[in-house]
């Protein structure tokens, strides 16, 4: 199995670079373990505005990207590692077990008493330390998941918190599990690296790596993809389901109902008493350009 050399902490990067090997090389078995700076990963079939609190996300520069798998949010820091395993199958055979096993095999010989929790989710004491995500085209699959070693849990429940309840869409929810860390059941690893390099090696023992390194253009090829597509707002914000949104909206003069729906990112159909409300028609569903239009930072971000 090749093992892909990658030292980028850069969300957007990575998030090409699994696109990039899933699709554009087809006859080899490839793994690999990654780390982000924060970020807010949510499913491609999910409604990105009900599973995080976007106006939180953007002040604190937090990253916020839609992957190709289907699944739930999940948020990623650099106490969090991620592991990606792309390999052939016949699509009858596939499922999370055969996926998941060599990994909790892996941490168990590290001392962490892994189990399945939440059908596709590893846990420690009935507590998630991983969520995972497929994606099959043909009898190509896509496995990745998280490992929470070192990850901030305050900012996880803060951004991933899907707020947003009651919103009428057909997008796919996120099954919320108590977490913890890894960390708490390996006390021998001081730091994140230590854990990753651990890791690594017990995984290298089932595997058998060949190390890889990606050649000029192929990083070349990572990059445009991440930069056409994963910084893109209409796939990030505009790729999921549309939903429609009641909110009751308080001032300083009146309380009154607000509905409107959201369309590939964009506002439509307002219904509110308040006619000033309606200028939203047409505009992306984006705290600055709801706060610009509204004229108020704190009635805006009532919508969200």
């Amino acid at each position: 199995m090749l093992y892909i050399e990658n030292p980028s902490t850069d969300p957007y990067y990575n998030q090409a670079l699994e696109e990039y090997l899933f699709t554009a090389i087809q006859d080899e078995d490839l793994f690999f373990l990654w780390r982000n700076t924060p970020v807010v990963v949510c499913g491609k079939y999910q409604n990105l505005f009900a599973e995080v609190h976007v106006p939180t996300a953007l002040e604190e520069k937090v990253a916020l990207l839609r992957r190709i798998s289907g699944g739930g949010t999940v948020y990623h820091d650099l106490g969090n590692i991620n592991y990606s395993l792309i390999t052939s199958c016949e699509p009858a055979t596939v499922d999370y077990t055969q996926f998941l096993n060599p990994m909790i095999a892996a941490l168990s010989r590290l001392g962490a008493p892994a189990e399945i929790v939440a059908g596709n989710g590893i846990g420690v004491d009935g507590k998630k330390i991983s969520g995972s995500a497929q994606r099959m085209v043909k009898r190509r699959v896509l496995h990745h998941g998280t490992l929470l070693f070192d990850t901030d849990l305050s900012r996880l429940r803060t951004l991933a918190d899907g707020a947003a309840h009651g919103d009428v869409s057909k997008a796919t929810a996120s099954n919320p599990w108590p977490v913890t860390n890894l960390r708490t059941v390996l006390p021998q690893f001081d730091t994140t690296e230590q854990f990753f390099d651990a890791l690594y090696a017990e995984l290298d023992k089932a595997f058998s790596f060949e190390r890889r390194t990606l050649r000029k253009e192929e990083e070349a090829a990572v990059r445009k993809i991440a930069e056409e597509k994963y910084h893109d707002w209409d796939w990030t914000f505009g790729g999921g389901p549309g939903f429609e949104r009641t909110r009751t909206i308080q001032t300083p003069e009146d309380t009154f109902p607000l509905s409107f729906t959201v369309k590939k990112g964009i506002i439509q159909e307002v219904k509110s008493e308040q006619p000033a409300f309606t200028a939203l028609n047409g505009h992306r569903f984006e705290p600055e350009t709801v706060r610009r239009i509204i004229g108020s930072r704190s009635v805006a971000e009532q919508l969200f």
